[in-house]
């Protein structure tokens, strides 16, 4: 008998059959919702070039945008912009997702970027799709030379000059590497042996200068590209020097193109030639650095020079900070005073210097032991008040200044109000007479104990004196030019100022114990102020008249009179700071040699 279907089991028969047929549903459910797609764009060509600065580039830049699907993005706007600049150029895509620009590059001879950047939609910053295209830009050809090393050089006839250095830049001052190189001889008949035919990475080229057989100028051109620069030297047995300034062990002169050459004891750095040693330097050593300079002045161990910019600059013995650069220590080639002024003259004692400034202050630094800073700051005793910096000197009813020069421990300035003012050490009235000013001074700056308050002042005092028109010093003796032409004298133990009897002079120079001054172009006569010698002497005998002197505390030296220039010196040699080549003493002046001559 067949089954028969009760209703129940129909109804779960056809909640079956429903399910059933839910299950073969062949329509799949719907994705659920993924991460979009950034846009991107692809460099095409363009990356890679080199060429000249300021120059466009062979081939255009070009990119492809592409949109979040990865479809070519058109008429998109793709915006350049190189080293952050603002977007200088911009371009649409075309119906490929094309763009491309022609880049001219900037003047700075390196490695350039240029950033291509499109929003392809907007909204976040995944809208945003960027490339980046490097090129290389190279130096231009020469348009400037810069020459140093023998430049403005002095050397013996056949002698060799510092290596000759040529840098040449193209018109925005980049190096011009790889630049040809000539050299030729053209004045003087010496010979040329060049290490460089050319420029380095830098835009530098060197060359070794044998000046010629005989006396005279010598002269060299340096050709690079198509730009000629010329070297000049002097020829020179005797040393030609246009000033001369005398430390303790050492010596140093300007020659007429404001080239510094020192010798001597180097054992501080004093002599600028880059480098210290011990030993006696006994011919002229070129300053390093390649400055030249309108004056010089010269410490106990350091020297200092001043550029025609009024830039002043210091080398040598720095430990009580007279070297002005910030910083103590020795240093052998010539570091910026740290100040920024611009000075009119400069003038260096023992162990500090100081400047006169273009505004006619005067700011002075090193050793302020004795108060010759002038700053009229009260030290402690021990190892206080010292300035490796520039400092204002107190001048009080003098508010400018007209001249100023240094004695070992002591200073002292002419100012416009037509007195003159000093301030330092006192110990044998440097300052011009007794002062109730005494200072708590370092033990090792002088014969003292370090406990014992002795005679100083810490700032300007006025010296009772008429009007001066230039200044002239020693260790501790001081003479001033009147606007009368006389010369008046003090210090050494003097109760007062002097004038010096039948004395007339509109220059004079403080040597030893001696004033020697010169009236306009007569020659040199020499009083005998603090060595009890009366009346005046010419002291050069039947030696060739010497002006511009310059005395120190072992030698001193001078430059000949009228014609050709020449250094001479005289007096201990046992560092070689007579500059002859020896060290043997020399009681009457014998004249400097130049380099190489022996």
């Amino acid at each position: 008998m067949p089954a028969r279907l009760t209703l129940p089991t129909l109804l779960v028969a056809a909640a079956q059959l429903a399910v059933s047929a839910c299950g073969e549903d062949p329509t799949p459910p719907p994705p659920r919702p993924g991460p979009e797609r950034k846009p991107t764009m692809v460099i095409v060509s363009g990356n890679g070039q080199r060429a000249e600065v300021r120059t466009a580039l062979a081939a255009p830049l070009v990119v492809q945008v592409l949109d979040s699907l990865n479809r070519p993005a058109r008429d998109v706007v793709v915006r350049f912009s190189n080293a952050g600049a603002p977007a200088s150029d911009s371009m649409a895509t075309n119906s490929q997702g094309i763009a491309s620009v022609v880049w001219t590059l900037d003047s700075l001879a390196i490695d350039q970027e240029i950033l291509a950047q499109a929003t392809v939609h907007p909204g976040p910053a995944n809208g945003i799709a960027v490339a980046m295209f490097r090129a290389g830009a190279t130096a231009g050809p020469p348009a400037r030379l810069t020459l140093a090393g023998g430049d403005g050089a002095v050397a013996a006839p056949g002698g060799s000059v510092d290596t000759v250095t040529v840098d040449a830049f193209d018109r925005y001052g980049n190096p011009a590497a790889g630049a040809p190189v000539e050299w030729l001889v053209k004045i003087g008949g010496g010979t040329i042996r060049p290490i460089d035919t050319r420029t380095d990475d830098r835009g530098r080229a060197h060359a070794i200068w044998h000046l010629g057989p005989t006396e005279g100028p010598n002269a060299l051109d340096v050709i690079a590209g198509s730009i000629t620069g010329r070297v000049t030297a002097t020829a020179s047995v005797e040393f030609p020097g246009k000033e001369v300034v005398v430390g303790e062990y050492h010596s140093c002169a300007l020659t007429s193109r404001g080239v510094a050459y020192c010798w001597g004891v180097n054992s501080g750095g004093q002599l600028g030639a880059g480098r210290i040693d011990e030993a006696s330097n006994a011919s002229p050593q070129r300053v390093a650095g390649g400055l030249t300079f309108t004056s010089l002045v010269a410490g106990l161990e350091h020297t200092c020079g001043l550029t025609d910019r009024g830039e002043a600059y210091c080398w040598g013995n720095g430990r009580a900070g007279q070297l002005g650069s910030g910083s103590v220590g020795l240093t052998s080639a010539p570091a910026r005073v740290a100040s920024g002024l611009s000075y009119l003259t400069l003038a260096a004692g023992a162990r500090h210097t100081c400047g006169l400034t273009t505004g006619r202050s005067i700011y002075c630094w090193g050793d302020n032991s004795f108060g010759q800073l002038g700053d009229a700051v009260d030290r402690p005793i021990g190892p206080g008040g010292n300035r490796a910096y520039p400092v204002l000197i107190s001048a009080a009813g003098a508010p400018a200044f007209l001249a100023i020069a240094a004695g070992a421990l002591s200073t002292c300035a002419i100012s416009t109000n037509g007195g003159t003012y000093c301030w330092g050490a006192n110990s044998v009235r440097e300052l011009g007479g007794d002062l109730p000013g005494r200072c708590a001074v370092i033990g090792t700056a002088a014969l003292y104990d370090g406990t014992t308050p002795v005679p100083c002042s810490a700032a300007p005092v006025r010296v009772d004196v008429e009007t001066l028109v230039s200044l002239a010093a020693s260790k501790s003796g001081w003479c001033g030019v009147t606007t009368g032409a006389r010369l008046v004298c003090w210090g050494n133990y003097f109760q007062r100022p002097q004038l010096v009897p039948e004395a007339r002079a509109t220059m004079a120079w403080v040597i030893g114990l001696d004033v020697c001054g010169r009236d306009n172009l007569d020659p040199v006569s020499c009083w005998g102020v603090w060595g009890g010698r009366s009346g005046s002497v010419r002291p050069f005998g039947e030696q060739v008249p010497l002006a511009k002197l310059a005395g120190g505390a072992t030698h001193s030296c001078g430059v000949s009179a009228g014609g050709r220039e020449v250094v001479y010196c005289w007096g201990d040699n046992t560092g070689g700071q007579l500059g002859d080549g020896t060290t043997v003493y020399r009681p009457l002046p014998v004249p400097v040699l130049s380099p190489l001559v022996r």
